[in-house]
Formats: C-alpha cells, structure tokens, sequence
C-alpha cells in the first residue's frame, strides 16, 4: 500500500519537474536565438554602415579623379592656346631668317643684320608695308608716305644675292601670302594670284571689297561685306583634290 502511494506521489512530480526543465529549455533557446538575431541585426548595420561609407568614399575618389582629369585637360588646353601663341610670335613678319643674314622691320623699313646683330643695313630705301623672305628672294608691298598717310602700291620681288629688284604687279594689300610658287594678294579690293615669275595674274574672289586673311597650298581665305555682314569665304586651290569651299557669317 505504502509502495503504491509513493509511487503516485514521485510519478506527478517527475511529470512536473520534466514539464518545468523543457519550458526552462525552451526560454532559453528564445533567448539565445533573440541574442542571435540582435547580433545578426547589429552585424548587418554595421556591414550597411561600412558599405555606405565606402561608397561615399568611392564617390567621392571618383569625383576627385574626375576634377583632376578635367583640371589636367583644362592645363593641357591652357598649354596649347599658349603654345599657339608663341607659335604665332615666333612666326610674325617682323624677324625673319635666311641662311646668312637675319631681317627685322621697323616701322615702314626693313632692315638686314648679322647673326650677330652687327652690320645693320637698309634692304630698300623706300617704305615697306609686309614683305615674305623665301630662301634668298624677298617679295614685299611698297608703300609711300603721304599727307593723307602710307598709300600701298605695288608688288615687288628682289633678288637678296644680286639686289635686283622686280615689279611683279599693282598691289594695295595688307596682307601678302607666298605659297610654292604661288603670290596672293589683294588689288583694286579683290583677291588675286600670281606667279613668283610675275606670270599667270588671277582673280580669286568674286566680290568686291574683299580682303585677303590667309593662304596656303589647298585653301585661300578672305572677307567680304554683304549688306552689313561681314562674311568669310574659303576658296579651294587649284591643287585641292576635292574642289570644295565654303562661305560663312564672321560673328
């Protein structure tokens, strides 16, 4: 009977005791597994965190190596307009070479000298408005001084060696372009060429009024007024394959 009671007794409260240590179990597990996903959360922020930063970061690498592209492009583009300046400089009429002696005009004369800048000599008594030295042949614009100012007159070419001097045309240009063997030039307000021999006189332009800017082997350029506009035309050579101009307004 005793044995029986006990046994009633000890059989409810294993029950009892198994019941509380599996909800103990399961508390816990719900506790570690919230830690878990806590830490999981705090992980991933941390990561969100990290990565936002590093993008940020990257951008702005990013931008900075952008800036600093542009600004070299800016100094490369600055170097050239400089280095076409001084292109320009060098090239200006007012100096010129040839194998002995050197040129330089000042004011309306020109004037010769050595290497050294000793022996300074007059080339042409007369006044000179632009000239062309090529090799040993100088092609120049003759002016005269006047009550009205300097009156532009005629195209010459000289001999430098031998100092003789050729009258190749009647010229009132600012500007005289030598290209090959090709002269051009302006006359009565149009533009024309001519043989370095002083042969084969043409006209170029086809308006009047038109000024001479620049000339080399496949193109002519010169100005021109059209009722109140100032237009640009650009006339192929005879050696440009294509044969093609081109006429625009010059704002």
């Amino acid at each position: 009977m005793k044995k029986k009671k006990i046994l009633l007794i000890t059989v409810p409260l294993i029950c009892i005791i198994g019941i509380i240590i599996g909800v103990v179990h399961y508390k816990g597990k719900q506790v570690d597994s919230k830690k878990e996903s806590n830490n999981s959360t705090e992980l991933a922020d941390n990561e969100k965190s990290d990565g936002g930063t590093s993008n940020e970061e990257v951008k702005d690498n990013s931008s900075a190596s952008e800036k600093s592209d542009v600004d070299q492009s800016d100094n490369k583009e600055a170097s050239a307009t400089t280095a076409k300046k001084t292109d320009t400089t060098k090239n200006s009429k007012s100096v010129a070479k040839n194998e002995k002696w050197i040129y330089e005009k000042k004011g309306y004369y020109l004037y010769k000298t050595n290497s050294d800048k000793s022996n300074k000599t007059k080339v042409k008594t007369e006044p000179i408005w632009d000239y062309n030295i090529d090799g040993n042949t100088l092609y120049y614009i003759s002016a005269s001084e006047g009550s009205n100012g300097i009156e532009l007159k005629s195209l010459y070419k000289v001999n430098l060696g031998t100092g003789e001097s050729k009258k190749l045309s009647d010229a009132d240009t600012a500007r005289l372009c030598v290209v090959g063997d090709d002269i051009y030039f302006d006359k009565n307000c149009e533009v024309f060429t001519i043989k370095t021999n002083g042969t084969g006189l043409t006209k170029i332009s086809k308006e009047k009024g038109s000024i001479l800017q620049k000339a080399d082997k496949e193109f002519v350029v010169y100005t021109y007024n059209d009722k109140g506009k100032t237009m640009q035309a650009t006339v192929p050579t005879k050696y440009n394959k294509h044969q093609i101009g081109a006429v625009e307004e010059v704002k």
